[in-house]
């Protein structure tokens, strides 16, 4: 009673079968997404310092003259080493070093910069950004 008629792919219980196979390959899939690796006892986790160090610093000021680009997908920026961080407080810094972008002609020139800004818990509150010399952004009171 299970034969295919002709011009049909499947028979019910194929067909049945086949929904079914599905329906468990779904949940295990699911499981398998959903479950959590145990952790890890063998290696101690390291915490994150609170303290920002000059590399982020450098990073984050990277980020704030990439926005001020003309051209932000062609910026190259020099290693954090070539860069002058330093320190106006605890959580301040100010940041220069140059950038090679493209201008609005498409030419690549280089711009030296500098921002100034200060970590406010997971927040920047930027001072200051200066490009070739031009005050891009100054915060009032400074």
């Amino acid at each position: 009673m299970d034969t295919k008629p002709a011009g049909k792919g499947f028979t019910k219980k194929e067909g049945i079968l086949g929904v079914v196979v599905v329906i468990i390959l779904c949940v295990v899939a699911s499981q398998m997404l959903n479950s959590t690796p145990s952790p890890v006892t063998s290696s101690p986790v390291q915490q994150k310092s609170e303290e920002n160090s000059d590399v982020d610093a450098y990073i984050d000021a990277q980020a704030i003259v990439k926005k001020a680009l003309k051209s932000p997908s062609t910026a190259k920026f020099p290693s954090s080493s070539e860069a002058k961080i330093s320190r106006a407080g605890e959580n301040i810094f100010n940041v220069e070093s140059y950038v090679d972008s493209q201008n609005s002609f498409g030419a690549m020139i280089r711009s030296d910069w500098s921002v100034m800004f200060e970590y406010v818990g997971d927040q920047l509150d930027i001072y200051a950004i200066s490009i070739d010399g031009e005050t891009i952004y100054k915060k009032q009171g400074i």
